[in-house]
């Protein structure tokens, strides 16, 4: 039953949904301004929807992974998939109610969520889309307070979230073969490795534009490309890339 409950837990991707929800935090302090409490709510729901349904199309895929969750719970996983983008489009509309601009921009990143599962096989579609649905969190800012902080909070959003996906492709890159375009099923493991370093380190010098408390996160910046190049799995090394992001994320919502 533990077990069960875990993977249900982790099919959500959480940790991924709860650094979207406080980035969005993050990106209304930078511009001063006040969202509805339904925007980050969406973030939540709308993010653990995309995470579903991914999960759901790419289920026979994923079993050949070794990873038969999906699989084995088809039915319940498929009507939770449903329930969970019905809530979202009832958020969609609330939010649409309190200003048509935010419930446009919600609508938008559902729809690239939703493409994103299909677009599999279009070179660079993947990774840019996953990258856009996340840094779109900071569009419901930068819409209501165009400035140019908000622009690059946003570029290196989506510099991190690709360089991120592109790493979790590499572990995958055997099994993706004629299944997904990634930039190591394209390049090769060591290019696609050399385009994660790029793409790390300019996030980072995007954000030390954004605020110094960057420098907090270069350290485990440091560490997450070592380790990259020191191991063969690379979900540790994710994770640490993952605590840099957050603990300077929360240091710019504080």
């Amino acid at each position: 039953m533990y077990k069960k409950t875990l993977a249900w837990i982790k099919a959500g991707r959480p940790l991924s949904v709860a650094l979207g929800v406080i980035l969005t935090l993050v990106s209304a302090k930078i511009a001063q301004i006040h969202l509805t409490p339904w925007i980050p709510i969406f973030i939540a729901v709308a993010g653990i929807a995309i995470m579903f349904q991914n999960d759901w199309r790419d289920r026979h895929h994923d079993y050949r992974k070794g990873k038969t969750f999906v699989v084995d719970n088809e039915k319940n996983f498929l009507w939770t998939t449903v329930s969970l983008w019905v809530i979202s489009i009832a958020l969609i509309c609330i939010i649409w109610i309190k200003d048509p601009q935010w419930g446009i921009l919600s609508l938008c990143l559902t729809l690239i969520g939703l493409v994103y599962s299909e677009a599999r096989k279009i070179p660079l579609a993947p990774g840019l889309l996953v990258s856009i649905a996340a840094a779109g969190s900071v569009v419901f800012s930068l819409i209501k307070a165009p400035q140019g902080p908000l622009v690059v909070l946003f570029l290196a959003t989506l510099f991190f979230i690709w360089g991120r996906e592109t790493l979790k492709d590499i572990d995958d890159m055997r099994i993706d073969f004629g299944y997904k375009w990634t930039f190591p099923v394209f390049l090769g493991a060591k290019k696609a490795r050399m385009i994660v370093v790029f793409m790390d380190i300019t996030a980072v010098i995007l954000m030390l534009a954004v605020s110094s408390n960057t420098l907090i996160g270069i350290p485990f910046l440091i560490a997450s490309i070592a380790m990259m190049f020191m191991t063969k799995s690379h979900k540790l090394t994710k994770r640490v890339g993952d605590l840099g992001i957050a603990i300077v994320l929360f240091s710019l919502l504080l």
